[in-house]
């Protein structure tokens, strides 16, 4: 017998029903129920509120006298046999401590009843939340799946960005090998400049000391070509004049030799007719001739001197240009040096 509640055994005999045959069953207890369908972590089964066991009394014609109002305990829900007053009445009396015992049963069932419909939605409402959850972890499944595609893919990029790094490394080895080659070859360029600016400095310190040397020079030069101006000008207008002279006297003897040529050609026609004549004439000729002579010997030492003069004229012409050119290139020399 099964105790319910601290109930004994003689609180319990409602729950004792009889058969047609007049044996005795004995009726499941709902807490018992629940409890021995429950898992090993004590969690019942959901059960629909219409598969609930109710109570139910009724009365069996072909049991033993003196129990025929006894009532029993049924899962098709309440019903009695004889519902008169004083059959209900009598059934009290009978009954006692069971009536009072089936009350509280019917209170604990209906208590039984609401905690099973609660323990219901309760799983209703976990069995949604599970769903949820599960649907939450096929996405979170997904998202892993998806996190670890991309951490595939992550790890080959974070791979070849390894690779780059490393060849970047060795690029960066080589191209600081390559920039100290170039610091180095810099220094030593930088060091050749300052030399060669040095040596730049010091011959146009050299160069500029000459300019000025020069133009001192210049200066002196230039003052005394003032002074030899007027000289050379009048040296040059006297070349100039003797020139024209000797030019004209040349002319003059071109003339005179013109004349005597035309005259010897006339004696010549004439000398044919004179030939009786021909000593006369041979003696004049002669007379003439060593005059011509004369003075065609007097007219080339004339014109030799003047050849020498203007070779001399010359020579001091070709000197002063010289000077001319050289006080030029001296007075150019600064202005560039200058500039």
């Amino acid at each position: 017998m099964t105790h319910i509640n601290g109930l004994s055994d003689h609180d319990a005999s409602p729950l004792v029903s009889s058969t047609s045959d007049g044996n005795f069953s004995t009726q499941v207890d709902p807490v018992d129920e629940m409890q021995n369908g429950a898992d090993a972590n004590g969690r019942v089964p959901l059960v629909s509120s219409l598969s609930a066991p109710t109570l139910r009394y009724y009365s069996d014609s072909s049991s033993t006298s003196g129990s025929s109002h006894l009532p029993t305990v049924s899962e098709d829900g309440p019903v009695f046999g004889d519902t008169s007053p004083s059959a209900v009445a009598s059934g009290r009396a009978t009954a006692g401590k069971s009536g009072r015992v089936i009350e509280k049963l019917m209170a604990d069932n209906d208590r039984l009843k609401r905690e099973l419909n609660l323990e219901t939605s309760r799983r209703e409402e976990e069995q949604r939340r599970g769903e949820a959850v599960r649907m939450r972890a096929d996405q979170l499944q997904e998202s892993v799946n998806t996190m670890k595609a991309l951490e595939e893919r992550h790890r080959i990029s974070i791979s070849r960005k390894d690779r780059k790094i490393e060849e970047l490394k060795a690029d960066l080895t080589v191209e600081k090998a390559r920039r100290l080659k170039a610091e180095h070859a810099a220094g030593i360029m930088t060091t050749e400049r300052d030399d060669a600016i040095s040596s730049s400095k010091r011959a146009v310190q050299q160069e500029q000391e000459k300019a000025r040397f020069a133009e001192s020079q210049y200066n002196v030069l230039a003052t005394s070509w003032k002074h030899l101006e007027g000289d050379f000008e009048a040296k040059i207008e006297k070349l100039r004049w003797d020139a024209a002279r000797i030019d004209h006297e040349a002319k003059r003897a071109r003339a005179k030799m013109d004349r005597l040529e035309r005259v010897v050609a006339e004696q010549r026609k004439v000398s044919t007719g004179l030939i009786n004549e021909r000593p006369k004439i041979m003696k004049k000729a002669q007379e003439y001739g060593e005059t011509n002579e004369l003075f065609l010997r007097e007219l080339k030492e004339q014109a030799n001197r003047n050849d020498v003069a203007m070779e001399q004229v010359l020579k001091e012409s070709e000197t002063v240009f010289q000077q001319i050119g050289f006080i030029r290139n001296l007075s150019l020399k600064p202005n560039d040096g200058h500039h």
